[in-house]
């Protein structure tokens, strides 16, 4: 059987119309920023230039994200051109900012559509002159896929910021940063003036030796073997190509000799939050209260040696009650030493309580009582230091019973004015009746480490949560042991609310509350023993907010 494709039969319409031809196919465009264009251009030829004349036009209808496109669309220009090489078709889309543009897909289907012609040419084209070509045999013609990569896009959020540290101390620097379309991911490489760092070992520039760890993530952790200065920066570029490069601020290390420094964490409970500071004992002592470190908790640590400190310890006054005064609170002042990096946890500052209560990592080294506060009768009894029991209000009301040191049993009781619910207690700890006093815990029990027991350390880890597996953001990595959320520091008694009766002081055991209008009870002091206690006054004046100095020894 004789196979003819362009056979000619006898009529005025060329069946055998031309073949359609994608000389220039749209192509892939990277690095787009607003706007992308692609260009298309096709042919119409015949097999047989006797088979007709191209006299026909070729239409274009293009595709953007599987979507047929016009040019009245809002962000799309389409515009046709002619070349000696084809006829020509351009779409610029517009608007591209987004994520969700990236990858999309553009192509176009060419389609010919013949025109009457005349014969012989140049004659009108009439009833027996006029001629027609055929459709192209091989419409529709769609053109091959291209695709839209938008240029990546790095935003640094947080800058790194400047650090000083001791020789042979870690000083640490952050970059936060982001990068779009999310196919790419993020390369870091911080650099020593602009000499680029390891991802971790020694580098040495000059004639200092840096040790260096995450030289190559969001975090460098770095340190010194001399006294210096250097400019810390951080490169960013997308993971699979060159560019763009991003370099974050300059920053200062300064590394100096080792100084007598505190590093102070402050923990917001509720909004998961923690406020950093720091401060040099060589230019004096440190306050710690309430009102210029407020939150649930304070952490402080020696952070570059170990420090011999001198701590004056504050209990808050009861509260007055017309012209009848509140309790004194109790004083008292230790001197132990701060072991580098050990964590030391000081709470209770907050109204509600109004006495400190010191703990290194998971056990309670001391607290100073708080005292009673008036009723409408008479005043309340003073606080305790260290080692003292609460004093007694002026008639019933019962001052904290003083514990042996180191002797605070394992289990707890809240004071009747905390409130808690019978259900909230964890196993052998109980709440006292009204109008009784509490006892504190000597190792707190937390809530944020539910396996581990109350006098157990927890490693070297970041500040955690009550209740949570969350750590507090940016606190520092050191040997911890306290455990948020259930410590029992509530140990104040409740006053007879009917009679206006004062309500107890805090302490170590909680002062009992007032009755017939009396004034509460004063709460004790404490000390497990492993620091040296300084000559105790039983509520020698404190009359202001709870707080701690701490300053070096003399």
């Amino acid at each position: 059987m004789e196979n003819n494709n362009f056979r000619g039969i006898p009529t005025s319409l060329f069946l055998n119309g031309p073949k359609l031809g994608i000389v220039t196919d749209p192509q892939d465009v990277t690095d787009v920023v607003g706007f992308a264009t692609f260009t298309g251009i096709t042919t119409a030829s015949f097999p047989n230039p006797t088979d007709g004349v191209n006299d026909g036009s070729i239409t274009f209808n293009w595709y953007y994200d599987g979507n047929l496109v016009s040019d009245s669309d809002s962000n799309i220009t389409i515009v046709g051109f002619n070349t000696a090489t084809g006829t020509g078709s351009t779409l610029t889309v517009s608007g591209i900012s987004t994520e969700n543009d990236n990858g999309k897909e553009v192509y176009f289907v060419s389609d010919y559509t013949p025109s009457a012609y005349s014969q012989p040419a140049g004659s009108a084209v009439t009833a027996g002159t006029a001629r027609s070509t055929g459709n192209a045999f091989n419409e529709p013609l769609t053109s091959a896929v291209a695709s839209i990569s938008l240029k990546p896009e790095i935003t640094i959020s947080t800058q790194p910021e400047a650090e000083t540290v001791a020789i042979d101390n870690d000083a640490t620097f952050t970059i936060s940063a982001s990068i779009l379309p999310s196919i790419f991911s993020l390369l870091y490489q911080w650099q020593v003036d602009g000499q680029d760092l390891p991802s971790s070992g020694d580098f040495t520039s000059g004639s200092d030796t840096f040790t260096v760890s995450g030289g190559q993530s969001e975090t460098l952790t770095i340190s010194c073997d001399n006294a210096t200065s250097a400019s810390i920066t951080c490169k960013l570029r997308p993971d699979t190509r060159s560019t763009p490069e991003v370099i974050s601020d300059a920053v200062t290390l300064s590394v100096v000799g080792t100084r007598n420094l505190l590093k102070i964490e402050q923990y917001d409970y509720a909004n998961e939050s923690g406020t950093f500071t720091s401060h040099n004992l060589d230019s004096g002592s440190l306050t710690i209260s309430y009102s210029n470190h407020p939150g649930n908790a304070v952490c402080f640590y020696a952070a570059e040696k170990d420090l011999n400190v001198e701590i004056d310890m504050y209990a808050g006054p009861g509260d007055d009650n017309g012209p009848y005064k509140g309790g004194k609170g109790g004083t008292s002042r230790i001197q132990f030493t701060m072991k580098k990096e050990e964590e030391y946890i000081v709470t209770g500052l907050f109204s509600s309580i109004n006495a400190p209560f010191l703990y290194r990592k998971s056990s309670l080294i001391a607290v100073v009582g708080a005292g009673g506060d008036a009723g409408v009768r008479n005043g309340g009894g003073d606080g305790g230091g260290i080692g003292i029991a609460g004093g007694d209000g002026p008639v019933d009301a019962v001052g904290g019973e003083r514990i042996a040191t180191g002797e605070l049993p394992s289990n707890g009781i809240f004071g009747s004015l905390s409130g808690i619910a019978a259900a909230s207690l964890l196993e052998g700890d109980t709440r006292a009746a009204e109008p009784n006093g509490g006892r504190t815990l000597p190792c707190p029990r937390g809530l944020s480490y539910p396996t581990k027991a109350p006098c157990e350390s927890v490693g070297t880890k970041r500040f955690r949560l009550p209740n949570s597996t969350d750590d507090i953001p940016n606190s520092a990595d050191i040997p911890r042991g306290y455990k948020s959320g259930y410590n029992i520091i509530q140990t104040a008694g409740k006053g007879d609310v009917a009679s206006d009766g004062g309500n107890g002081g805090a302490g170590a055991t909680g002062g009992r509350g007032g009755r017939n209008g009396n004034g509460g009870g004063g709460g004790s002091g404490y000390t497990d023993g492993s620091v040296t206690v300084f000559p105790d006054i039983l509520g020698d004046g404190s009359t202001d907010n709870a707080r701690i100095e701490i300053r070096l020894q003399s």
